[in-house]
């Protein structure tokens, strides 16, 4: 992976960050191959954690966004953070990503926090996106 495709992934992350925050539907399009799905699962490590729901699954760009743009909308003002991202080159156009996130309410109160594992992948125009993501919460705080 050259240094400029590693720029480039770092600035998906961030760009998929800031579409959340943003609540951009375009910029957040733009993080996903369009065959991309999205599993949501909760190994909430808090003491008094309720049982963690059934993994919640997202299928294609279209339906991707339509559901994180809802949920974005019903959280305005929050900010996401990725950290500690860890890549590995699987071939030239294939990489894997682990990131830690962290999701802060308007207050400055932390939402929740996880870990992500995605696989990355460069779209035939050279732009990388995510093709699979498995977002993992560790903690979250039902309001």
């Amino acid at each position: 992976m050259t240094e400029n495709d590693h720029r480039l992934v770092r600035n998906l992350y961030a760009r998929y960050c800031h579409a959340l925050d943003d609540c951009d539907e375009i910029a957040l399009a733009t993080c996903f191959s369009p065959d991309a799905t999205v599993t949501v699962i909760e190994t909430n490590l808090a003491v008094d954690a309720p049982p963690a729901p059934a993994p919640r699954v997202m299928e294609t760009r279209a339906g991707i966004v339509t559901a994180m743009m809802q949920a974005a909308r019903a959280r305005v003002g929050y900010r996401h953070w990725v950290t500690n991202l860890h890549l590995d080159v699987v071939d030239d156009d294939h990489i894997t990503g682990i990131a830690d996130f962290q999701v802060v309410t308007e207050r400055a109160v932390t939402e929740s926090f996880g870990r992500d594992r995605d696989e990355i992948v460069r779209d035939p125009s050279g732009e990388w996106t995510f093709s699979s993501r498995l977002i993992d919460y560790r903690y979250r705080i039902i309001w």
